[in-house]
């Protein structure tokens, strides 16, 4: 049996990390990794070091990435999530749990819009730990004693990144896996850090936390704590975007931007390309026949020689390779918009002369995916809080009915404003005078327009939301009929059947 060291990564991490990296890289693109080259490799050995030093002084990420997770979390977020916790005797652990999840005194509502971005980037997995009792405690026997301590329940969040090992069974559920928590903190700022780090291992039943500090010529492992519960499993929710398919490769999550990602790494280096061909077409002057040194010149300059045989010619690169890099760029560009559900199946980019770029969604794909993802969290919210209750009483509480048995329900916003005022309004104005007779015959459209109207200028819940609902509930619309086609809309109108 090989020495027990806990830095050691599985195969499959060695061959998804790169990805995960990238993909959280990409998603918050920082001057240093810029800077860095990282994503940016030489043209060759023999590219002169100053001409990579223009070229990463010249990198930026092009792409939408960042947006497109920005995006999702406001829309899943524009609300908090609606928690509602029964009177059951599981009360006081899911209470404690919704104000502070994590040990930390973190709310929960926080706790899941981190995770949520992690499910967005790399994936995460949910863990839920429970925290034995302080040493020297001999009143605390039972699980009781321990509820009655105050010792309950928290949930970490970890990225596949700080995954090193895990397998699974048949069906991809994880019933192993070691994660990295993390340099041991200093317990002062005049202390020198030894270079510690803490494992936590969670195997079939049992538990472990580890600690590992490097020596000299070798790593030095010791067990803080370990013990055991009473789950069939170890306690993981996994919280993935989705999820490889691949034989052998069950628990390896798949992002929202693992594709996107790989095209951004693309565009870059093609960029980069095109930065250096601007350059080297830049015009430049080419001077033969002249006596001595030439003064420095400008555009408005003029030079005289007075030697017959001076020349002065103008040299510059041909630039039609440069348009088709450009071509070429926008095309990965529009590929990534795509991938990630604006407007249009190659996501048109719009040119407005007052708004510049304006990128629109496509509503029904991603109102469907937000519309899941919220499913999604609510499920994962109901897993987290059964093995919590499971973790601190020992009893079984089955997944099937957990939600009637725990008295805890969660709902995550489903009303999504996906489209910009102005475009709402014109189509309440088209539905108005050009299709007058359809709104008449049909005025609760017309009204959940008005009601999209207001949730995307008011906030909900709020006194005035609740003002503008009352009054799209009272309003009258018999008078759209009398509304004339607008002739400036320049689209033929839309006319009642005849009789």
């Amino acid at each position: 049996m090989k020495q027990f060291n806990p830095f050691d990564k599985s195969s499959l991490y060695e061959i998804h990390a790169p990805r995960w990296q990238a993909e959280l890289d990409f998603s918050e693109m920082t001057q240093d990794i810029l800077d860095s080259g990282k994503y940016l490799p030489r043209f060759s050995q023999k590219e002169h070091e100053d001409d990579y030093k223009y070229r990463r002084s010249m990198s930026c990420a092009l792409d939408m990435i960042r947006d497109a997770v920005r995006l999702r979390l406001d829309c899943i977020w524009r609300t908090s999530p609606r928690r509602i916790v029964g009177a059951t005797k599981y009360e006081s652990i899911i209470a404690g749990l919704v104000d502070n999840c994590d040990d930390y005194g973190t709310p929960l509502d926080d706790f899941m819009r981190k995770a949520a971005l992690r499910h967005y980037v790399t994936g995460c997995d949910i863990v839920t730990q429970l925290t034995g009792p302080p040493e020297n405690s001999p009143d605390i026997v039972t699980k009781a004693d321990a509820l009655a301590a105050g010792i309950r329940p928290f949930f970490a969040a970890f990225s596949p990144l700080e995954r090193y090992w895990w397998t699974t069974d048949g069906a991809g559920n994880i019933m192993g896996a070691r994660y990295c928590l993390g340099a041991v903190a200093e317990s002062d700022e005049t202390d020198e850090p030894d270079g510690s780090v803490k494992f936590l291992s969670l195997i079939g039943r049992q538990w472990r936390v580890w600690v590992a500090t490097p020596g000299k010529n070798d790593i030095e492992v010791t067990l803080l704590a370990s013990g055991e519960h009473n789950l069939p499993r170890p306690p993981i929710v996994k919280l993935y975007f989705s999820e490889s398919a691949k034989p052998g490769h069950f628990a390896t999550p798949l992002s929202l931007v693992t594709r996107p990602t790989r095209i951004a790494i693309v565009a870059m280096n093609l960029k980069s390309q095109a930065d250096v061909d601007l350059l080297a077409a830049v015009p430049r002057w080419f001077l033969s026949g002249f006596d001595g040194d030439v003064d420095s010149y400008g555009p408005t300059t003029l030079i005289r020689a007075a030697q017959p045989e001076a020349r002065m010619a103008v040299i510059q690169g041909d630039c039609a390779h440069i348009a088709e890099k450009r071509e070429w760029l926008m095309l990965y560009l529009h590929e990534i918009l795509r991938l990630l559900k604006f407007r249009g199946s190659m996501a048109d980019l719009e040119g407005s002369a007052s708004s510049g770029v304006k990128l629109a969604l496509e509503h029904n794909d991603l109102h469907n995916e937000l519309r899941s993802t919220a499913s999604q969290f609510e499920r994962a919210e109901i897993e987290m809080m059964r093995q919590a209750c499971v973790l601190a009483t020992g009893e079984d509480i089955p997944s099937a009915n957990a939600q009637e048995i725990l008295g805890y329900d969660v709902s995550y916003e489903r009303d999504f404003v996906l489209e910009p005022v102005g475009e709402m309004l014109d189509n309440l104005r088209r539905l108005a005078v050009d299709c007058s007779w359809v709104a008449e015959e049909t005025p609760s459209m017309v009204k959940e327009i008005l009601r999209q109207i207001s949730d995307a200028l008011v906030r909900p819940g709020s006194n005035r939301a609740a003002e503008i609902e009352q009054e799209i509930e009272e309003a009258g619309l018999e008078g759209i009929a009398a509304f004339r086609p607008a002739e400036s809309l320049g689209e033929p109108k839309m006319t009642p059947p005849s009789e």
